[in-house]
């Protein structure tokens, strides 16, 4: 209805202006507006053009309230914000943690396996993706200070707060897989090296019992020696001697 006013006051203003007394009859013949006629169009446009200006008032007046109750609603936002970042939320202090722990089994995994180094040279994914979730923490903590807009590749492809720390979850469990690998091979590790000591130790083993089988051995072979030699001097000696 104020736009139907404001259309029609220009509409008045435009063919009814203060010079123009001309108006147009039935058969399109000009005729001559009345003076008393004309005083009330005048009277008509003035209140057209005062109801025009009222409403354009009253709209940036609304506007104003509008924004100055915004502004209020934000500062009183901030005032209940903790002013020491170390209060945030612990789901995104924890995230901190779960990325320092990533990187000690980065770390890990590359001591162990020489290769993983060679193929995450450009950074991790999963630590790309854990660094992103943390910038997208951040952010969701910073946006009831201002109307901060976060530009992350991130955040436009996951908006819902529910989604956000669905994902925590899930690299959370990949972490743990990561660290199970780890502690398996570290099982087998140690096994290995179980059934390498085990098996020195039965060579040792079986070096000794080899040493004591060739001394043996020269002990046979000279008690045999002896007693041919033995035997020879007997039958020498007595050659009638039975030699059984």
């Amino acid at each position: 209805m104020d736009s139907s006013i404001y259309t029609l006051s220009r509409f008045t203003l435009f063919h009814f202006s203060k010079d123009d007394l001309v108006s147009r009859g039935v058969n399109g013949i000009p005729s001559v507006v009345p003076s008393k006629q004309k005083d009330v169009l005048n009277s008509d446009m003035k209140h057209l053009v005062l109801a025009n200006e009222h409403f354009k008032a009253q709209s940036l007046k609304s506007s104003m309230d509008n924004l100055n109750k915004e502004l209020e609603r934000m500062k009183h936002e901030n005032l209940l914000l903790p002013l020491d970042d170390h209060h945030f939320d612990p789901k995104f202090s924890g995230v901190q943690r779960e990325l320092m722990q990533l990187n000690k089994v980065n770390e890990e995994l590359g001591s162990i396996f020489p290769l993983f180094n060679e193929f995450s040279c450009s950074g991790n994914a999963l630590e790309r993706v854990l660094a992103l979730e943390v910038e997208l923490a951040e952010a969701l903590q910073a946006k009831k200070k201002s109307t901060f807009q976060f530009q992350s590749s991130f955040v436009k492809q996951h908006s819902d707060e529910e989604a956000v720390f669905h994902s925590f979850r899930d690299i959370n469990e990949l972490i743990k897989d990561m660290l199970d690998l780890k502690g398996r091979y570290a099982t087998v590790e140690t096994e290995l090296k179980e059934m390498h000591d085990r098996y020195s130790q039965l060579s040792l083993q079986f070096a000794e019992v080899e040493g004591e089988r060739q001394k043996l051995m020269m002990t046979l072979k000279n008690v045999r020696a002896s007693k041919k030699s033995l035997y020879l001097n007997h039958s020498s000696t007595s050659p009638f001697l039975d030699p059984s």
